[in-house]
């Protein structure tokens, strides 16, 4: 399943509006395509990070399905319910995505 949240533009004043939360997302290029997706257990240190790196130019949205206070998955568990959708969708990963995330929950299974 994609996350449902709406694609926002990927610049700093919107990266810096996230909450410090854990949870997974998924980076888009102009054509709003999934051309990453990852995890964190800070979401917005870590999409911070990609936009200073700058190693993924051609990243122009993202979308988060940030974590909440009774949620019992981890943000790990969501991007590989993410990947494997995006799997059975398209047939691969997205383009820069290179490991297949580590499927566990908050308690380790």
């Amino acid at each position: 399943m994609p996350i449902k949240a709406r694609w926002q533009r990927f610049t700093r004043a919107n990266l810096e509006k996230l909450p410090e939360k854990e949870g997974a997302y998924e980076l888009g290029n102009a054509k709003k395509s999934v051309i990453y997706q990852g995890s964190s257990n800070n979401v917005r240190r870590r999409l911070l990070t990609h936009l200073i790196n700058e190693k993924l130019s051609t990243v122009r949205y993202f979308r988060c399905d940030i974590l909440g206070f009774m949620d019992w998955d981890s943000g790990t568990a969501r991007e590989a319910r993410h990947a494997e959708k995006f799997r059975q969708t398209h047939g691969k990963k997205p383009k820069y995505t290179k490991r297949s995330p580590r499927r566990k929950s908050l308690f380790g299974f």
